[in-house]
C-alpha cells in the first residue's frame, strides 16, 4: 500500500475511537462493530471489489452507469489500475463509515447493514461515474458530458458520503 492509501484509511480507525469514547457504554456494542475491523469496512470492500468498480469506471451505458468489469482481476502487471481500485475503495468504504457516527445510536444493525450496501455498491460508484467516467477513455459520464468538474474529487467523495446522513 502505498502512502496515500494509508492516509485514505485511517478515517477508519479515527472513527471507531470516536465511537469508543463519545457513546454511552450501553452503545459501545453496535458502533465498533460497524468500523474498520468488521462489518461496514469488509462489505465496502467486497462490494467495491465485486461491482462498484465497474459501474464506477467501466464501459459507459449512455453515462448513467458502468456496464464492464464486474469482479475485478488484477495480475499485478497494472499498477494504475490497483492503484486507482485502492484509492477509490478506501473512499468508498469512509464514505459507509461516515454514515455510522450519523446514525449511531437511531439505526438497528441489519439496517445499518443495508444502508452500507446501497451507499458503496450504489450510490458512491454510480454518483462517482457520472463525474469520472470515462476518466480512461471512453464515454464520459452525464455530468461529466455536461461540463462538471469535481476538483480534487470533493464533490463525489463528500457528497456521496454525506447525502444519506440525511436520509
Amino acid at each position: 500500500m502505498s502512502f496515500i492509501e494509508v492516509a485514505l484509511a485511517s478515517p477508519q480507525g479515527c472513527s471507531d475511537c470516536a465511537d469508543r469514547w463519545v457513546w454511552a457504554l450501553r452503545l459501545l456494542v453496535s458502533p465498533p462493530l460497524r468500523n474498520q475491523a468488521s462489518t461496514d469496512f469488509s462489505v465496502s470492500l467486497l462490494l467495491f471489489w465485486a461491482f462498484g468498480f465497474a459501474l464506477m469506471f467501466g464501459a459507459s451505458h449512455a453515462g448513467w452507469i458502468g456496464t464492464s468489469g464486474f469482479f475485478l482481476s488484477v495480475d499485478g502487471k497494472n499498477s494504475v489500475l490497483v492503484t486507482t481500485f485502492l484509492f477509490q475503495a478506501m473512499f468508498c468504504a469512509t464514505a459507509a463509515t461516515i454514515v455510522s457516527g450519523a446514525v449511531a445510536g437511531r439505526m438497528r444493525f441489519f439496517a445499518y447493514i443495508v444502508t452500507t450496501l446501497i451507499v458503496s455498491g450504489l450510490v458512491y460508484p454510480i454518483f462517482g461515474h457520472w463525474a469520472w467516467g470515462g476518466a480512461g477513455g471512453g464515454t464520459q459520464g452525464w455530468l461529466a458530458a455536461r461540463g462538471f468538474v469535481d476538483f480534487a474529487g470533493c464533490t463525489v467523495s463528500a457528497d456521496g458520503r454525506h447525502w444519506p446522513r440525511f436520509s
